[in-house]
């Protein structure tokens, strides 16, 4: 989206947006991809895949810590769960190697939490180093505002709106996610509705930051380009 307040102001606000909002990139080349497989213990996927009855799982993308593989349930279309493993090879940047089970069951314990006042993508399954959950198939936050269109604004509106309520539920009970300062790949749109990821680093806190981190990663941006947000009767 581009600004309309002034030329020069809104070329250079673009910038800064285009900077805090452009994720990583997770496209991988093939030799990657098979890179990244080969860090992950495919005998726990295959034990999940019939475990959970999916048909073979496909790569989806790499972070730092885990790689994700997307499957359909057996006879299915669409692609419905998403299977999140952690990386066996530790990285040379790392201090330690991380237990990767306990993660997992962290991670895990978070979202079941979390699902419990309608905050993530449902919890399926945990096992070993491994948490499968129903896949949320969208644009993330970030990509769905940098690509957005001066008629999406309705849209993207009640999106985040939608996202700070979320926060506002996690604030309440004193969970912070500590990813939402830099939400904008952890975060993915669908269906109108914001479907949030990586439960791994949540934690209990007297002051959460989760409405605050998005309010001051896109309050700016909003206020450049007119797209007003209300929550609660108050708009940012």
């Amino acid at each position: 989206m581009e600004s309309s307040v002034s030329q020069s102001a809104g070329a250079s606000s673009s910038s800064r947006s285009a900077r805090r909002r452009k994720a990583p990139s997770q496209q991988l080349n093939a030799e990657s991809q098979a890179a990244a497989v080969a860090e992950t213990d495919a005998a726990l996927l295959q034990h999940l895949v019939v475990r959970l009855g999916l048909e073979p799982p496909a790569f989806l993308a790499r972070g730092q810590r885990g790689v994700v593989f997307v499957a359909s349930y057996a006879g299915g279309a669409s692609r419905d769960v998403a299977v999140k493993l952690a990386r066996t090879k530790k990285r040379p940047r790392d201090d330690a190697p991380p237990d990767e089970s306990r993660a997992a069951e962290r991670e895990a314990a978070w979202l079941k939490r979390c699902n419990g006042f309608g905050v993530g993508p449902a919890l399926l399954a945990v096992e070993g180093s491994a948490v499968a959950m129903a896949f949320a198939e969208g644009d993330t936050i970030g990509g769905a505002l940098e690509k957005a269109t001066a008629g999406d604004r309705g849209a993207l509106a009640a999106a985040l709106a939608d996202l700070l309520g979320q926060c506002r539920a996690l604030d309440e009970r004193g969970i912070d996610k500590k990813e939402m300062g830099r939400c904008a790949r952890h975060v993915v749109v669908r269906d109108g509705r914001c479907v949030l990821l990586d439960f791994e680093r949540c934690a209990e806190s007297a002051k959460p930051q989760n409405v605050t981190g998005v309010c001051l990663l896109y309050t700016s941006d909003a206020a450049d380009e007119g797209l007003g947000v209300d929550l609660g009767g108050r708009r940012i």
